[in-house]
C-alpha cells in the first residue's frame, strides 16, 4: 500500500514511534513487533515503505528482512532459538537514503527451563496395615 500523502517538499520520513515487542512467554520464538506512525502522520511526511529485520550478535538473522507497506504497524518473526535479539524497523521514501530512519527494540529469548518440582503439601503418611 502506497501512501497518498504529499508534502510538496523533499523531507525524509522520521523513525517509527512506540516500537515494542509483544511476547507473553520467556521462551517464545514467534515474536510480534509493533509500532505507530504518529510523528510521520502528524508532520504529513511521505512514507513509501517500511522494512523490518532481526539481528543477533550484530548480524542479520537470515531470512528475517521484511518489506512492508507504508501503513503497516507490525511484523511477526520466527526466531531460531534463545538469544539477545535486536529488532530494526526503518521507514523509507525517495529522500531517506542518507538519513537515519531506524528505530530499534531489544528482546531476549531464554532457554526453556524444566518446571519446578512441586513441594508436597503434607508429609507422607504411613500406609495402613491390611488385614490378613
Amino acid at each position: 500500500v502506497v501512501s497518498t500523502q504529499s508534502t510538496g517538499d523533499n523531507r525524509p520520513p522520521k523513525p517509527v514511534d512506540n516500537i515494542s515487542v509483544g511476547s507473553p512467554e520467556y521462551n517464545a520464538t514467534t515474536i510480534t513487533v509493533t509500532w505507530s506512525m504518529g510523528e510521520n502522520t502528524a508532520e504529513g511526511l511521505i512514507v513509501t515503505s517500511i522494512t523490518a529485520k532481526v539481528e543477533l550478535n550484530n548480524t542479520e538473522v537470515e531470512g528475517s528482512l521484511q518489506t512492508l507497506g507504508s501503513d503497516e504497524t507490525e511484523a511477526t518473526f520466527t526466531l531460531p532459538g534463545p538469544g539477545n535479539y535486536v529488532f530494526v524497523v526503518s521507514t523509507h521514501n525517495e529522500y531517506s537514503a542518507s538519513e537515519d530512519t531506524v528505530a530499534v527494540v531489544a528482546h531476549t529469548v531464554e532457554k526453556t527451563r524444566p518446571p519446578p518440582t512441586p513441594k508436597p503439601t503434607q508429609p507422607p503418611t504411613q500406609p495402613k496395615p491390611t488385614k490378613a
